[in-house]
């Protein structure tokens, strides 16, 4: 754990050669690159919208997101970085209407973020899905909505495929599971609010 860091369906196609003309910055990590805990605000015209605001914790080393789901409730999540900078884990989800009371009591208190990851840790139940993964090899590429294309990196997982922005944090989230292919008809994407 690091304590010091911080539409209409779309086209994809790689992008290539641009590492030749750049010599790459070697003391950055992954995880600082594309800037994986940037606050962000995803649209989906129904339930797959999302907010997210990320404290960092000195004390612990965990991030904590904070923000909404659907619009419609509040929301949790504890990641948990590797040592290499280059993997990010989510340990602990919780939707604040379910655990409102322990909320609501450290809400609006000095350290209000450090009490809710202690609850956390001690009263969630511990999961592990991947959130972010640089892997050598694979390469960024492009998609295209809201009538601009972004160069993005893809983090795939199952059933769903992250898109980061170099120094910008999570521009997209594609869903092709099946429980969205059934609930939706088909696949889905949540994209990045451009004009915050």
């Amino acid at each position: 754990m690091l304590n010091s860091i911080i539409a209409p369906m779309f086209e994809v196609e790689a992008v290539e050669g641009e590492d030749d003309e750049l010599e790459e910055d070697t003391t950055m990590n992954p995880v600082e690159k594309y800037n994986v805990f940037a606050d962000f605000e995803l649209y989906h015209t129904y339930g797959l919208a999302e907010e997210r605001m990320f404290y960092h914790s000195i004390a612990t080393g965990y991030v904590l997101g904070s923000g909404h789901l659907g619009h419609a409730v509040g929301h949790f999540d504890l990641f948990e970085i590797n040592e290499a900078g280059d993997e990010v884990t989510l340990i602990r989800k919780m939707n604040e209407d379910t655990h409102y009371d322990a909320v609501q009591e450290v809400r609006g208190t000095d350290d209000w973020e450090e009490k809710i990851i202690q609850y956390m840790l001690e009263s969630v139940e511990a999961v592990e899905e991947l959130f972010f993964k640089y892997t050598e090899g694979v390469e960024e590429t492009e998609i295209s909505f809201d009538g601009q294309t972004f160069t993005v990196y893809p983090v795939e997982m199952d059933g769903r495929i992250h898109y980061f922005k170099e120094g910008e944090g999570l521009w997209m989230k594609y869903y092709n599971d099946q429980a969205t292919i059934e609930f939706h008809g088909e696949a889905q994407q949540a994209t990045r609010i451009l004009n915050r």
